[in-house]
């Protein structure tokens, strides 16, 4: 049964913070459920709360049944991708849960891993006409998950206001296909070796950042980096913005920092940070070529 519990769960965690269960201690930060055709292609995302609150109420998850016997159930009618990003014990990660629909007769099932559930008939007939059922957006499960991993590798999230800098940690490396360091005029410096973006990584010297409210009005834009890794699950090799570093000087020659994790289709709008910096840092940065 334990799929049918990670299901309950679910739905207590719509449209709350936080939700305790018997097993699990847990937060729910954003929730969002991929819908797939029959052949695995994205037909399109549900990310409005109201919408994901009457999706998982059709779903009547009370009444699933689970069967032992298994039978030919032809070709799936759709995939459902349920998607959690959640906070558990400081950690945070991602939740997948997928499942398919089958119509057999009059009957519908869903198979779930290697579990087969009998669901409700008004389940069923909702599911299988969801395209009709509810708002779906364009297909952009992709941009938000992209995005979720980019705040767990820099462990950060905006909804609980904590933030730990940790670019030199392997996992963020590892992921860094590209490092693009420009200005206003016409910089333009790309760094794509491993051993290079390592180097500059470990030379930006985060444990010596100081977290500020705002950067001074008198603030000059020296030096504009970014950050790129490839796009999940994706046979083109598509990069997307990891996060962006934007370096200040003020007048008084104080260094100053913004970082952008952007928003990438979460609807929760673009994470930005503010920092101090040693002059070491900024001299760093500035003499990088």
């Amino acid at each position: 049964m334990k799929i049918k519990g990670l299901l309950i769960i679910v739905i207590c965690m719509i449209g709350l913070l936080g939700c305790t269960s018997k097993g699990f201690d847990i937060e729910r930060v954003y929730q969002f459920v991929e819908i797939q055709s029959s052949n695995g292609k994205e037909i399109g995302t549900i990310v409005n709360s109201d919408d994901l609150e009457f999706f998982f109420e059709e779903m009547k998850f009370q009444e699933w049944k689970y069967i032992e016997e298994k039978e030919d159930f032809g070709k799936c009618i759709y995939k459902f991708i349920a998607y959690e990003f959640v906070k558990d014990d400081e950690e945070y990660y991602i939740r997948e849960d997928p499942y398919e629909l089958y119509k057999v007769d009059d009957n519908y099932y869903i198979i779930q891993d290697s579990d087969v559930i009998s669901i409700p008939k008004s389940a069923g007939q909702f599911l299988n006409s969801i395209e009709n059922k509810i708002t779906i957006t364009q297909p952009i499960s992709e941009d938000i998950l992209d995005n979720w991993e980019n705040r767990i590798v820099n462990n950060t999230d905006s909804s609980y206001g904590t933030k730990k800098k940790t670019y030199n940690d392997e996992t963020i490396v590892s992921k860094i296909t590209k490092i693009v360091i420009s200005d206003e005029d016409e910089l333009d410096i790309k760094i794509d070796n491993k051993e290079e973006i390592t180097a500059f990584i470990e030379g930006l010297d985060t444990d010596s950042w100081s977290s500020i409210d705002d950067i001074p009005n008198d603030a000059i834009l020296r030096r504009n980096i970014s950050a790129y890794s490839f796009r999940r699950r994706t046979k083109e090799k598509v990069l997307t913005t990891m996060y962006t570093i934007m370096l200040y000087e003020a007048s008084n020659n104080e260094y100053f920092i913004s970082e952008t994790i952007p928003d990438n289709g979460t609807q929760d709008g673009d994470y930005i940070e503010y920092y101090t910096i040693p002059k070491s840092v900024a001299d760093f940065i500035l003499q990088t070529e």
